[in-house]
């Protein structure tokens, strides 16, 4: 497994922070301004949809999963606050 990522921190955005056009198209599911959501190259992620690690072996530095195909994924890494993530792409 292959991990990048360059150890910065992230803002996490609230969905009020996401343009609405995309939050129609792509979460439409959402309801609430307060939803937590990252912004990685160019695309928004919605937190609620990524795994806790505990289900994963291979992830005990990361909090929680999200996978993007069968091979590739982001991870993310809580800061002590709670108001930050670190990313990261892992692939196979």
């Amino acid at each position: 497994m292959r991990i990048i990522t360059n150890h910065h921190y992230r803002d996490i955005l609230s969905a009020r922070e996401v343009p609405g056009e995309i939050l129609k198209k792509e979460f439409d599911w959402v309801e609430g301004p307060e939803v937590p959501f990252i912004k990685y190259k160019g695309e928004y992620y919605c937190l609620l949809d990524f795994q806790p690690t505990s289900f994963f072996g291979s992830f005990q530095e990361f909090d929680a999963v999200f996978g993007l195909s069968y091979y590739s994924g982001i991870a993310i890494k809580y800061n002590k606050e709670g108001d930050k993530v670190k990313v990261a792409y892992f692939y196979r």
